[in-house]
Parts: structure tokens; C-alpha cells; sequence
């Protein structure tokens, strides 16, 4: 193999690898046929019937801590609007989970979510909504609100 030959052997394999993975990767995560760290953790959070961040566990208690309408109504405008094309504003977001002080305020949340938005709420924090690769929440903010909200009452 002459030397011209073996350059275009590792430009094109540089080019193919930059491509799977600035590209085609972002995208096949984005649409669930490959799934990240992040998404297989948000996917195990919401799915444990004993979790915060799932709509029902709310319903198990008998007169649970939840929060009014209009609490609610300012809670979710607030956490949809801190999501932006550029960057997401963590801050606004962890001041709405703040202002909860039990986990079954955050799952009656995530249910109204669900039910207003037809999204899952965990997962909509993590993937902001939208579909460009830096969309949603850091894996560590992400993580941090998990474990804040995993402490509640």
C-alpha cells in the first residue's frame, strides 16, 4: 500500500468516526435506539413504584402532601420555560424543586406533568424537550435533583 493510499485510509477513518460520534450517535440516543447512562437511569428511576418521580406513588398514601393548583401551575411554567435553544437555567429549576418539601409533591407533579404534557417529567428534565445532543439537564444536575428530591420527607 503506497503512502497516499494509507493517508486516505486514516482521513476517512478519522472523518467516519467524528461522524458516528458528533452525529449519528447524538442522534440515535435522541430517538431511544441507543440509549445513554442518563436515559437508562432516568428510565430505572421512573419506572420503581416506590419512586418519587413516578405519577402513582402519590396515590398510595391516604391524604398525601401535595400541592395547590396554582403552586403547581407556577412550578411547571417555570421549569418549561427554563429550558432554551442554548442553555437550560439549572438554578430556576432546583428553586421549583425547593419549594417542595415532601416526595409525594414531587410525584403529583410528575403526574400532572405527565397529564398536561403527555411526557414523562423526569425524562423531559433530562432531555429538555428537545432533540439536539446538549438538550436537558447535565448528568450531574440531573443526578443532584434525583438525590435532593430522594431525600424529601
Amino acid at each position: 500500500m503506497d503512502k497516499k493510499t494509507q493517508e486516505n485510509i486514516i482521513k476517512y477513518g478519522i472523518g467516519a468516526g467524528l461522524a458516528y460520534f458528533l452525529i449519528a450517535r447524538p442522534i440515535l440516543m435522541k430517538f431511544g435506539i441507543l440509549k445513554s447512562d442518563k436515559q437508562i437511569s432516568i428510565q430505572n428511576e421512573t419506572l420503581k413504584i416506590n419512586s418519587p418521580w413516578n405519577p402513582n406513588y402519590w396515590k398510595q398514601y391516604t391524604g398525601p402532601k401535595i400541592i395547590t393548583d396554582a403552586a403547581l401551575s407556577d412550578i411547571i411554567y417555570n421549569i418549561q420555560d427554563s429550558f432554551g435553544v442554548l442553555a437550560d437555567n439549572y438554578d430556576v429549576i432546583l428553586a421549583q424543586f425547593k419549594k417542595l418539601s415532601y416526595k409525594t409533591q414531587v410525584s403529583y407533579l410528575a403526574d400532572k406533568w405527565q397529564q398536561q404534557k403527555g411526557t414523562d417529567f423526569l425524562s423531559f428534565l433530562g432531555n429538555g424537550g428537545g432533540f439536539l445532543p446538549w438538550d436537558g439537564l447535565s448528568n450531574d444536575h440531573l443526578a443532584a435533583l434525583i438525590s435532593y428530591v430522594n431525600n424529601l420527607n
